[in-house]
């Protein structure tokens, strides 16, 4: 009895954990994600969104910086006129995921 009981409980939990942990996995793959090239134009006041290409991308605690080679940097190393290579979450509205520092390309 003992042990059918702790099967029973070992169920219901796995059960709960899976019930939220799903959720959380189907939203996160309706999500897509645009890779955005372009010039920084401008980074407002507050840090709040930059403008890439003339398209305001928010910017939020989980926004990455980086460099090319994947060196972590913030958002204070963000300066207008530097190349950008922008990965966007396409939602509601345009969200940064992560921004990279770049050279330019030749084209």
């Amino acid at each position: 009895m003992k042990l059918r009981t702790l099967f029973l409980i070992q169920g219901v939990m796995a059960g709960v954990v899976l019930s939220l942990v799903n959720p959380g996995l189907s939203q996160g793959l309706k999500q897509s994600t645009v890779l955005l090239v372009g010039t920084l134009e401008r980074i407002s006041p507050d840090s709040t969104f930059i403008v890439v290409n003339k398209q305001n991308i928010l910017i939020s605690s989980d926004t990455k910086v980086v460099d090319e080679q994947g060196k972590g940097l913030s958002l204070k190393d963000l300066k207008p006129k530097a190349h950008v290579d922008v990965e966007v979450l396409n939602e509601k509205k345009a969200r940064a995921k992560k921004i990279t520092l770049s050279k330019p390309r030749m084209r």
